[in-house]
């Protein structure tokens, strides 16, 4: 008994082996593929750039014939050129590389392709072998089109509140530390709605062309107050001095009191279509008037509503070559300087005299810009991947960043990081918020 199952167990041992060399001259067998054995043992991911690490394990003298690195994406905004990529072509005895050309996109997965051979009596045979999938994800903030209005929260610097208006208006916080939009609110029928947010201490405010001003708490974006403004025609800007909302209805500038509910008309005689209006302190306010297709800015003193007074106002030039509008204009913190979109002219708020033209600096036009509190200020460069820094005073050139996205608002912290608004590619209706 004990012998016949010894000889049993023999003969079990030899059959199994004889079914191991017999399928071994198969090239499609897996068990003769793994002549060449490869694992990723490392993947360090950051923004710019991806480490991978491996080791390759040889059996039956195996040949490596070329080992190289691909990269896939499975997300929905890759271009054809990002969803499946042969990044590097290496030595057989490399057991690392790192991709220093990482798409700004939700997930990436990498994996390592080796093509081999193995030398026998009949000739050589080929196989190949790849590892394991390694994937990078990230966390994007995706927006479905750039806002055409942002505003910087006043008392949380790091927040800023996007309004974006389609069929809806749709009214929404981003948080840059938590790179997550926290809140939001829709008012339905968006083309009812003027394309602009007024920011009010701890209040933002969104106008109708019918005179209703709604106010959302910035903290949690419950309505806090609601102002009826009479309207004759339709409501085409507003501003806030003081306890009085300054408007524009009908190419007329009126002035209400917020505390009596008062109407007063500005300098009845005089005819006005501003977009856009702040108030300069010192009975001082500037007006971005729209005389299609041009855009120009006055200053005006407002301390006698009967007979306003124009201070200053932009040359015929700058008027006619401005391109000024009412959600392309950045101001410095200080409210001293201001600056327009394509041509990067930036204007004295003392007297509107142009400072600089930043485009003659560089040879670039620019999308929009954006001040920070350490004498720097950010412009996104129109149809490149690139961020222009320039000293706001002198107006020197001082850093250039490179960027993965096609820039378009740039988007700075209370401590001074970057963040940026910008194209997922050069055709896509679809954007991103990229980290750096």
């Amino acid at each position: 008994m004990v012998f016949s199952m010894k000889f049993y167990k023999t003969n079990i041992l030899r059959f199994l082996v004889f079914l191991l060399l017999a399928s071994c001259s198969s090239p499609d067998n897996k068990a003769f593929q793994d002549s060449i054995a490869i694992e990723i043992t490392s993947f360090t991911t950051s923004k710019n750039k991806v480490d991978i690490s491996w080791s390759i394990e040889r059996f039956n003298s195996a040949i490596i014939s070329s080992l190289s690195i691909y990269r896939y994406s499975t997300d929905s905004d890759a271009d054809n050129s990002n969803r499946g990529q042969l990044i590097a072509n290496l030595p057989s005895n490399e057991t690392s590389f790192t991709d220093n050309d990482v798409p700004y996109l939700e997930n990436l997965h990498y994996v390592i392709k080796i093509n081999y051979f193995i030398e026998n009596e009949s000739g050589n045979e080929y196989f190949n072998v790849e590892s394991d999938e390694a994937v990078f994800e990230r966390n994007i903030v995706k927006l479905e089109r750039v806002p055409n209005h942002i505003v910087q929260d006043q008392t949380n610097l790091d927040n800023y509140h996007f309004l974006t208006k389609s069929s809806n208006l749709d009214v929404f916080r981003y948080n840059m530390n938590t790179n997550a939009i926290e809140m939001d609110v829709t008012f339905e029928k968006g083309y009812n709605y003027l394309d602009k947010l007024i920011i009010k201490d701890e209040n933002i405010f969104v106008g109708s062309i019918y005179g209703v001003i709604n106010g959302l708490n910035t903290n949690d974006y419950s309505k806090t107050i609601t102002y009826n403004l009479p309207i004759i025609d339709e409501l085409k800007s507003f501003g806030f001095r003081d306890n009085e909302i300054h408007f524009n209805d009908k190419e007329t500038w009126n002035c209400f009191k917020i505390d009596s509910g008062e109407t007063i008309p500005v300098g009845s005689y005089y005819s006005t279509n501003f977009v856009f209006s702040i108030d300069l302190k010192d009975n001082k306010f500037l007006n971005i008037s729209n005389h299609y297709p041009h855009f120009w800015a006055t200053i005006y003193d407002i301390s006698d509503f009967e007979n306003i007074k124009k201070l200053y106002e932009t040359d015929a030039v700058l008027n006619h070559t401005s391109y000024l509008d009412k959600s392309i204009l950045h101001f410095k913190n200080d409210n001293s300087q201001f600056i327009s979109t394509f041509y990067g002219r930036v204007l004295s708020i003392k007297d509107l005299s142009l400072l600089a033209e930043l485009s003659k600096i560089t040879g670039y036009q620019y999308y929009h810009f954006k001040y920070d509190n350490k004498g720097k200020l950010y412009g996104t460069v129109k149809n490149n991947k690139l961020i222009h820094v320039f000293n706001d005073e002198t107006y020197e050139l001082i850093e250039t960043i490179k960027t993965k996205l096609y820039p378009v608002f740039p988007l700075i912290s209370k401590d001074g990081s970057l963040q940026c608004i910008g194209d997922l590619n050069s055709y896509s209706l679809r954007h991103a918020i990229e980290t750096f």
